[in-house]
């Protein structure tokens, strides 16, 4: 898949042993180079679950690399971003000035990534994201790039959704007060509308907010047809429970960050018919051969199946790996690496990354059948009980 790059890649593997050469590497146990790797993630707080996810297909990947490189020893610093923009930046200068990672991952959500492009960009190394999907990052810095989907796509797609397939006129929207949920809103409000559309009420709420009755009073008052949520999936699964303890008839429309086991734990039965898009790209039940070594590897590892964010994270570990592999532990041909990377197949689907350093994909539509997340190209509407 990477044999259309033969030649560049030939280039920099090529400076990538003059550079060596010239700084002087080092050589660990068996004779192989130490690499390092910066691990910024949401390791504690809201989205912990993911954090965890990601460090879990990070390891794999390493474990995977080590076994199998002749050259290099790989390892990977992990520093907790705690969810917070000031803790990911101090994170990212630890891993850049103590550790000398020559490339990083993170972070899961959007506002810390952003916060550390200007750090990023001083220091010339280059971040891959698993998760964070805000369009504010698309084109940000150079040294940026992410697997994850910029919510342009998936918010342009469930609003096509609802306007085309379900026919939807009226859509309120609740979203979490963050650059994620402002990001997608934004997406869905122009892509809606445009179609002729109407957004009866706007309504958000803080990252730490339980009760969100109050809001869905407002939103029943106005009689949409629909209710978009961009949010996570703790905030959605009880924002769905609370929806049909208050009688609240409308089509629930999602995000791809819904789909976690713990939104149907807390939502129950008010999760049947919810409707999201799918824009990660991984499919657990694929037969292709990247998804099955890596559902294995997990699997054989720690003794249960993977999610979605470990298969990104996992992802994101990979093509740093590809990288060093080709052009050696240099930051600056890491990043033309990734910046020229087409057709990767990795654990989440075929992956190209374009000038802004965002991932195209393909979005799919899913939906919880029987208290499963699965795929479905013609929905049908459930009616809230």
């Amino acid at each position: 898949m990477l044999g259309n790059r033969s030649f560049r890649l030939g280039v920099h593997i090529v400076t990538g042993i003059i550079l060596c050469a010239l700084i002087g590497c080092r050589v660990g146990p068996g004779g192989k180079t130490p690499v390092t790797f910066g691990a910024v993630l949401s390791l504690t707080g809201d989205v912990s679950s993911w954090g965890d996810d990601s460090s879990k297909g990070i390891e794999l990947a390493l474990d995977s690399a080590n076994r199998a490189s002749n050259k290099y020893a790989y390892r990977v610093v992990f520093e907790d971003s705690k969810g917070n923009s000031a803790q990911a930046v101090a994170s990212l200068k630890k891993v850049l000035s103590v550790d000398k990672a020559v490339a990083v991952i993170g972070d899961n959500i959007s506002g810390p990534t952003i916060a550390m492009i200007p750090t990023l960009d001083a220091a010339r190394v280059p971040m891959i994201s698993p998760s964070a999907s805000s369009p504010k990052l698309s084109g940000m810095s150079k040294y940026f790039f992410r697997v994850y989907p910029s919510d342009s796509a998936e918010g342009a797609f469930m609003a096509g959704v609802a306007s085309t397939q379900f026919h939807l006129r009226s859509v309120a929207i609740l979203f979490i007060n963050n650059d994620f949920g402002a990001g997608l809103r934004g997406v869905f409000t122009t892509t809606f509308t445009s179609q002729g559309g109407t957004i009866p009420i706007t309504l958000g709420y803080n990252e730490d907010e339980t009760d969100f009755r109050p809001y869905l009073a407002r939103v029943k008052a106005v009689h949409p047809e629909g209710v978009y949520l961009a949010g996570y999936y703790q905030d959605g699964g009880s924002i769905l429970k609370q929806a049909r303890e208050l009688g609240l008839a409308a089509r629930f429309l999602g995000s791809t960050t819904h789909e976690d086991p713990r939104l149907l734990k807390i939502a129950g039965d008010s999760a049947e018919g919810f409707i999201y898009p799918f824009s990660t790209g991984y499919d657990a039940a694929s037969s292709d051969a990247a998804v099955t070594k890596f559902r294995q590897a997990f699997t054989a590892k720690f003794k249960k199946d993977p999610g979605l964010v470990t298969a990104l994270g996992y992802d994101c570990a990979n093509l740093l790996i590809a990288a060093v592999e080709a052009v050696g532990p240099d930051s600056a041909g890491i990043r033309t690496f990734l910046a020229s990377t087409r057709a990767y197949d990795g654990a989440t689907g075929r992956m190209s990354f374009d000038a802004n350093g965002d991932v195209r994909k393909t979005v799919r539509l899913k939906a919880v059948r029987n208290g499963q997340f699965v795929f479905t190209d013609q929905p049908q509407p459930v009616e809230a009980k």
